[in-house]
């Protein structure tokens, strides 16, 4: 029997990423709450708390990233889209995989256009460039699809390592 993954609809996700994604740059991580609370979460931490969305993991965290003003901006909101699997191993690895092609798609119908990339590093999943030099991230966990919303000076520093050829510390 082959594990199956629940994933987020179109419906689901198109107002979660009109929001986040228009964001204005930057935006202070001490309007979190506010975006939270238009979102419908609910936020248990500082950086984190609980999504609406109808999958089994429902945390999502947050990451600041320093302005050279030495203000805390938003960097990422990141969150599951799909169920996490109980474990990992062969069979998950095919759910996640048969689940992904759904998901590209959903975002691209999101967004309005098709991924500008594949993951740098080896890291499986995909990319979105914004209008905003913000960025989408579609990832390929063990046992979870997730998704990225990237500040457009996260996505800035991401694109210069990529030039420079590592990863993002």
């Amino acid at each position: 029997m082959e594990d199956k993954l629940n994933v987020v609809s179109f419906e689901d996700l198109k107002p979660i990423l009109d929001l986040l994604t228009h964001l204005p740059q930057p935006t202070l991580l001490t309007d979190l709450p506010i975006i939270i609370g238009r979102l419908g979460w609910t936020q248990t931490g500082r950086l984190g708390g609980r999504t609406t969305l109808p999958v089994s993991g429902t945390k999502f965290f947050t990451m600041g990233v320093s302005a050279p003003d030495g203000s805390d901006e938003l960097g990422t909101i990141a969150f599951s889209v799909s169920d996490t699997l109980p474990k990992a191993g062969k069979r998950s690895g095919k759910a996640i995989s048969a689940a992904m092609p759904p998901m590209i798609d959903t975002v691209t119908r999101c967004l309005g256009n098709p991924p500008n990339r594949e993951r740098p590093w080896g890291l499986p999943g995909h990319t979105w460039d914004l209008a905003n030099r913000g960025q989408v991230d579609l990832l390929q966990a063990d046992r979870v699809i997730e998704l990225y919303v990237k500040s457009q000076r996260r996505s800035d520093a991401e694109m210069m390592q990529i030039r420079l050829g590592g990863p993002v510390d």
